[in-house]
């Protein structure tokens, strides 16, 4: 799969499958605090005014909502409204597939919390720059690594 370097202004329009996120805190979908399994799939296609994102998770994905400390849940919840917890699933989507680089994706998310869960454009902008601070990603997971069990739950593509 390329990388593709892209850098969003705009969401245009959305659409999917993702029931799913509303029922994240139930006791068969919260795995600890803080760490969630999706129970069914997710589908969701992300139009932006250059290209769009087709994300496809498999039932298993496990995700931590908005990464980060508890200090800051007042500001910018972990999961938040069903809009945000589209973002955050994408933007950690994005890190195991790989479709977008590491600066795209995190546009993508500040554009995303602007457009469709309602932050400003400052607000926005600081979790942009904060989820920039490592300039680039992870790495891919070793089989010891706590989140390598989603290597293969998650199909993203950018068109």
């Amino acid at each position: 799969m390329s990388l593709v370097h892209a850098l969003p202004n705009h969401i245009l329009d959305w659409d999917g499958e993702y029931q799913e996120l509303y029922f994240l805190t139930n006791p068969d979908r919260k795995i600890s605090d803080r760490r969630y399994r999706l129970k069914f799939p997710i589908e969701l296609e992300v139009k932006t005014d250059v290209g769009t994102l087709i994300s496809r998770y498999k039932a298993g994905f496990e995700f931590d909502g908005r990464s980060g400390p508890k200090l800051i849940d007042w500001y910018v919840p972990n999961l938040g409204s069903i809009f945000e917890r589209i973002g955050w699933l994408n933007h950690d989507g994005c890190g195991y597939a790989t479709c977008l680089d590491f600066k795209s994706t995190n546009r993508l998310l500040q554009v995303w919390l602007r457009d469709e869960a309602g932050y400003s454009s400052l607000k926005s902008g600081l979790i942009k720059n904060a989820v920039s601070i490592s300039k680039s990603w992870y790495g891919v997971p070793d089989p010891t690594d706590t989140w390598y069990c989603n290597i293969d739950k998650v199909d993203l593509e950018w068109r």
